[in-house]
């Protein structure tokens, strides 16, 4: 990953458009947002009106208690494992959420994913 500063989890809002024809499965349509107080606007608004689904710091109790879908970890295995989205669409998941500081296992899963399809020509190597 670059050396771009990451989102405190408690500040991240993520935004996703579901697989086209399974509702709850997430999509390759998906971005993770900062929305830390006095944090610049760095995403239109434009860009975010075509994306249906939206979770994270808008939500009270989110990063603040035990419930499974108030954490980044909780809303990705819901809607893109949990579910059974395509890879491609874990993968554009497991980008977006790398950008979460407390994120370590998406940036984890992202580059094993990397990895496998560095070799995909290379069985012997998986």
């Amino acid at each position: 990953m670059s050396e771009t500063k990451l989102i405190p989890a408690k500040h991240a809002d993520i935004f996703w458009n579901d697989e086209p024809g399974r509702h709850g499965a997430g999509g390759e349509e998906v971005l993770v947002v900062d929305s830390s107080p006095g944090q610049p606007v760095r995403v239109r608004e434009t860009d975010l009106i075509h994306l249906d689904n939206s979770h994270g710091s808008m939500v009270m109790g989110w990063c603040e208690d035990d419930h499974p879908m108030h954490s980044p970890i909780g809303i990705f295995t819901r809607n893109w494992l949990v579910e059974g989205s395509k890879p491609e669409s874990v993968r554009a998941a497991l980008r977006e959420f790398a950008k979460i500081e407390e994120a370590d296992w998406a940036r984890q899963m992202l580059a094993v994913f990397d990895w496998v399809e560095e070799r995909r020509s290379e069985p012997s190597d998986l």
